[in-house]
């Protein structure tokens, strides 16, 4: 193939993988993590509202020196990456799962790069970035505000970059850098490390090279702030953090949550793996059966024949992966770590048995093959291709509650406004200076001329907990602003004498009651129902009212999902 026609393929291959992960971006719902990291990042404040999984900001009466260096269940990298970007494309759904777009575009450029790396060959190159443009579960993680599609990309970096430097070694910089970078973003990375360290072994001149140890020092200079953070936590609680404690099988009463999670070793976390690979969100049962029989002829492959060692690597890497998954919690997301082998083990296949049918044939014949066989590769890539395509239709049409469209019409409501009020809620002291802080500015990050505000929102607790707690902290926590769940106006705007009806004398001209159409959260409080409804028919009853209307709010399938009471004084 020629060069024009290799870049063509490629530029069509990475066309191919932005539109897949671009295309209806916002429509499905944030998850629990999402929001979780998202929220933290982009004000780099690490509270959690939680006394089950407390942070530095609950154990500290002031804030520590070395507290913004990491947070306390994951390293900085994946926050710091949400913190710029949100500063550039604001904190919507789409803005903040942008950034992980491009990098699901970048891993399939880095495949490409790796398989030629890896076979000397342009075409399996070709084909891996073709297979990880459509996989299922890459399409599925680098559609989500979730580091571990940062994991993805970095595995694959730091395994092209390791393979270029043992050839020049100039390139164990670029490796430090990639293995660095993704150790401060997640710890599941670990188990590429005896990976690397089998390679050395094989190649032990690695050692001599000053390359290597310039390469090993920057990525501890990038480690540097993890490194330094939990130094200082383990000498100021006595503990690593809630990653690295998991890890490590701590069980620190600071994070009771994961604390309850941590287990020993699990021969079912293996067995979830493989069982997860024909789940329609993770590989189908297409990619299941390739990488199979990717895994199986790389088996036969180690065992007889010429070439042995590229098979050989690919499977001692396999063998890292499993053993790493006995300790490691069966969550589907963390499986997204065997993507990249997976779709090495099957490109590998395909190349190698392309090449051993072609030489057969040429053998047996004693000539060049005839014509129409060099299409046979293309035909079937278009084949795979058609079939992914199928597979992946299912993660445009997940179902949706409505709630990306509410966080629109909050972030419309709220856009610029400034909050005059402070209510107590939280006894810690780095929280209120952080609320005094942030109180005077703006909600939207100042895009907007400022205003007071002058609408109060009330949500309604049936709601899933993933929009109250994405609602509240963007709104309450980080700006003040008067956005409460029927919980907190019950459980602590009551006890102070304060109720929504009062807002009226504050100068609010708008009152928005949000009601949940949709089944009832199961771990939401039953007993909130009714409170909902009298705190609205209170407000609606005040002699100042002058109009109310109802706004419905509907989820991507076309049904009623939330309604908005709008009260207008």
């Amino acid at each position: 193939m020629n060069n024009k026609k290799i870049t063509l393929l490629l530029t069509g291959i990475l066309v191919l993988a932005f539109v897949v992960r671009i295309v209806y971006l916002d429509r499905h719902n944030f998850i629990n993590d999402e929001v979780l990291n998202a929220s933290r990042a982009i004000d780099w404040f690490d509270f959690f509202e939680s006394e089950r999984q407390t942070t530095p900001v609950q154990w500290f009466e002031t804030r520590q020196w070395w507290q913004p260096l990491s947070f306390h269940d994951h390293p900085p990298f994946g926050f710091a990456l949400q913190f710029v970007f949100s500063r550039v494309l604001g904190d919507s759904v789409w803005a903040l799962r942008f950034p992980f777009v491009f990098v699901g575009v970048l891993s399939v450029y880095a495949i490409f790069l790796l398989m030629r790396e890896l076979t000397g060959r342009v075409e399996p190159g070709l084909v891996a970035a073709l297979l990880l443009s459509l996989h299922p579960g890459a399409v599925w993680i680098s559609r989500l505000a979730l580091y571990d599609g940062l994991i993805v990309c970095f595995i694959i970096l730091s395994w092209f970059f390791f393979l270029r430097a043992l050839k020049r070694p100039r390139y164990f910089l670029a490796w430090g850098a990639m293995v660095g970078l993704a150790l401060l973003t997640k710890y599941t990375f670990i188990f590429m490390l005896p990976f690397f360290g089998v390679y050395m072994l094989y190649k032990r001149a690695v050692f001599k090279e000053k390359s290597w140890w310039v390469g090993f020092a920057f990525m501890l200079v990038i480690l540097a702030p993890v490194i330094i953070y939990n130094i200082m936590l383990f000498k100021t609680r006595g503990h690593f953090d809630a990653a690295l404690s998991s890890m490590l099988g701590m069980k620190p009463s600071d994070y009771v949550l994961i604390a309850e999670r941590v287990q020993g070793v699990a021969l079912t976390n293996v067995l979830n793996l493989w069982e997860s690979f024909a789940l329609p969100f993770f590989s189908g049962m297409t990619m299941t059966i390739l990488v199979a029989a990717g895994f199986l002829y790389a088996f036969v492959r180690a065992c007889i024949g010429p070439r042995r060692f590229v098979p050989i690597m690919l499977l001692i890497q396999a063998l890292f992966v499993h053993v790493y998954f006995l300790f490691l919690e069966p969550e589907r997301r963390f499986f997204t770590i065997v993507i990249p082998l997976s779709v090495v083990f099957i490109a590998y296949a395909l190349y190698e048995i392309s090449q051993s049918a072609r030489a057969w044939y040429i053998q047996k014949k004693q000539g060049t093959p005839v014509r129409y066989l060099s299409y046979v590769p293309a035909v079937v890539m278009l084949v795979l291709v058609a079939v992914l395509f199928f597979e992946v239709r299912p993660l445009y049409s997940v179902p949706t509650y409505g709630y990306n469209e509410l966080y629109v019409r909050v972030a419309d409501i709220f856009r610029g406004a400034v909050s005059p009020f402070h209510f107590s809620e939280w006894k810690d002291s780095q929280v209120i200076e952080f609320q005094k802080k942030f109180q005077k500015r703006p909600a939207g990050f100042g895009w907007e001329k400022a205003h007071d505000n002058t609408a109060f929102i009330l949500v309604d607790n049936r709601l899933d907990w993933v929009p109250r707690y994405w609602l509240s902290r963007r709104y309450y926590v980080n700006h003040l602003l008067t956005i409460f769940d029927v919980a907190m106006a019950v459980d602590v705007l009551a006890p102070q004498g304060i109720t929504p009806a009062s807002f009226v004398t504050y100068g609010f001209d708008a009152f928005y009651f949000i009601e949940d159409l949709g089944e009832a959260d199961d771990t939401s409080r039953p007993e909130l129902v009714e409170p909902f409804y009298i705190l609205l028919d209170e407000v609606s009853k005040h002699p100042l009212v002058q109009s109310i209307e109802t706004d419905v709010i509907k989820n991507a399938q076309g049904d009623p999902a939330l309604k908005i009471h709008v009260i207008r004084l």
